[in-house]
């Protein structure tokens, strides 16, 4: 009896001494697992964190809505990651643009004393963040701006009212009117024929530092925009060879002729607002585009151009007669130098100040925040 006794009891002392490692060994796992997901989830929010710093207008914000496209962050992802700082792991994943300005950036971090070589190995944590571009102020103070002086004659019309481009959504309430034309630094305007000039008031000249006509952006320079410009191209005649361009259901951002299509706002290129920095003078007729438009020269506009959103001309702006189509522009223009708008008596030319198509504009140069609240989304986590 007292053997049998004490093989029971060494059986039982054995089992539960054997449950007690299990048991240790497990919640040591748990625990290593544990400190590999924290590891982790500040890995990917090291990654979302990176992503908002060092967010690039030319790359993120040129990008069709989702479901299109989407951003790989880092390049080459999911066969690349970036590594964390101190060595603490790697992060990837995307960046989805869901309209003009709200985005979704959604980010996977990996602890490398967890991970073995290879994308996707290891312990990992998805977290996603929701973030909106903050378009800078805009410092438009009428639809026509020169700096030197205005020459208007012939059927022109300039309108300082808020208008809508046609075919477009209205972008919130109607803006405040500004002014028609306005010569800064002092300039002249001088009226001859039949213009419309409306505004309020339609006509202004006021004192201006020298670089304001093309410094219309709050804290942002025209060299700024230029260096965030997503196409570049040297002074020319530009003509018929511009124009949106779809190519297996896709807007083609890489194109250096794809300006956009204000004209057609639900096509698919219609979301596309580009900056388009010309580096010399430039004529431009029968074409159309969107964005932001820089030209370093004079630029001289012919029968059939069309634009939607900003243009800013360090030189001359001249618009030539006689026409066989109109010349609309949706937003603003502004030169540092001299204005001549010239009408044909069949002809018109249509400038009209547009808050909808500047704040599409400047979405296009527009940096990231997270939203205040609501904007932190856990996705997954794998041990």
């Amino acid at each position: 009896m007292a053997l049998a006794l004490a093989l029971v009891v060494l059986v039982l002392v054995g089992v539960l001494a054997a449950t007690i490692c299990f048991i240790g060994v497990q919640e040591a796992r748990m625990g290593e697992s544990m400190r590999h997901l924290q590891r982790a989830f500040g890995v990917a929010e090291e990654g979302i964190s990176a992503v908002i710093r060092t967010w690039d207008p030319t790359i993120y914000n040129v990008r069709p809505w989702v479901p299109f496209d989407s951003t790989p962050v880092p390049g080459g992802y999911p066969a690349v990651w970036a590594g964390a700082a101190h060595h603490t792991g790697a992060y990837g994943g995307h960046v989805y643009k869901l309209n003009g300005e709200l985005y979704f950036i959604d980010i996977a971090g990996r602890d490398s004393l967890a991970a073995p070589p290879g994308p996707g190995g290891g312990v990992w944590q998805r977290v996603g963040v929701l973030a909106h571009v903050l378009p800078p102020p805009s410092g438009v103070r009428a639809a026509v701006t020169g700096g030197t002086g205005i020459r208007v004659s012939g059927p022109v019309r300039v309108d300082g009212n808020d208008h809508v481009p046609t075919g477009w959504e209205r972008c919130g309430p109607s803006d405040s009117a500004r002014a028609g034309i306005h010569a800064a630094n002092g300039g002249t305007v001088v009226v001859s024929g039949s213009p419309q000039i409306r505004g309020s008031p339609p006509t202004v000249i006021g004192a201006a530092p020298r670089t304001a006509p093309v410094a219309v952006l709050e804290g942002v320079s025209y060299t700024q925009l230029a260096a965030w410009a997503t196409h570049t191209l040297a002074g020319q005649a530009f003509a018929s060879g511009i124009g949106p361009v779809v190519v297996d259901g896709r807007c083609d951002v890489t194109v250096a002729t794809n300006w956009g299509d204000g004209r057609n706002h639900n096509s698919m290129c219609g979301n596309y607002f580009p900056v388009v920095h010309v580096t010399g003078d430039a004529s431009m007729g029968a074409l159309q585009g969107q964005g932001i438009l820089l030209v370093d020269g004079d630029l001289v506009l012919h029968s059939g151009f069309e634009w939607f959103g900003i243009a800013l001309v360090r030189g001359r702006l001249t618009v030539e007669a006689p026409l066989s189509r109109d010349i609309a522009v949706w937003g603003a223009v502004l030169a540092e130098d001299s204005v001549q708008l010239e009408g044909a008596s069949d002809r018109s030319v249509a400038i009209a100040y547009s808050k909808c198509a500047i704040l599409k504009a400047l979405e296009s140069v527009a940096l990231v925040t997270n939203l205040r609240s609501r904007a932190w989304l856990m996705l997954s986590e794998v041990p």
